[in-house]
């Protein structure tokens, strides 16, 4: 009986200690209003991954309005990292039709909140 118990506590403490990144990031999905080629998004971004319906050979640029440093990761709807385009914000061509994914990569999670506009055209 007290090895028993002794297992469910190994079990639990093991259970406890499983890193936080293991789990699903909330996703969020951007969707453009009809006649626009823009959404946005405004709250915390952290741990959050964004998804966009984008077309092949589209521009794509995300604005961020953020009090500390946020650094875009786009990937395609294969999961191939998209290279940015532009050295003072950014901006992205697409190569594949489907659903995209951004996340972001915060220099200080103690401000996780951010502005951003999506943009595809």
């Amino acid at each position: 009986m007290k090895l028993k118990a002794l297992f469910g506590v190994i079990a639990l403490t093991a259970c406890a200690t499983l890193p936080v990144t293991a789990m699903s990031a909330p996703t969020t999905p951007i969707n453009f209003a009809k006649g626009s080629s823009c959404g946005s998004f405004d709250g915390n971004i952290v741990g959050r991954k964004f998804t966009l319906d984008l077309d092949a050979n589209q521009n794509f640029t995300i604005d961020v309005d953020a009090s500390k440093p946020v650094y875009p990761i786009v990937r395609d709807a294969k999961g191939r990292k998209l290279d940015n385009l532009n050295d003072f914000g950014f901006s992205y061509k697409t190569k594949t039709k489907g659903k995209h994914s951004v996340v972001f990569e915060v220099e200080d999670e103690s401000y996780p909140f951010a502005e951003l506009k999506f943009c595809a055209d």
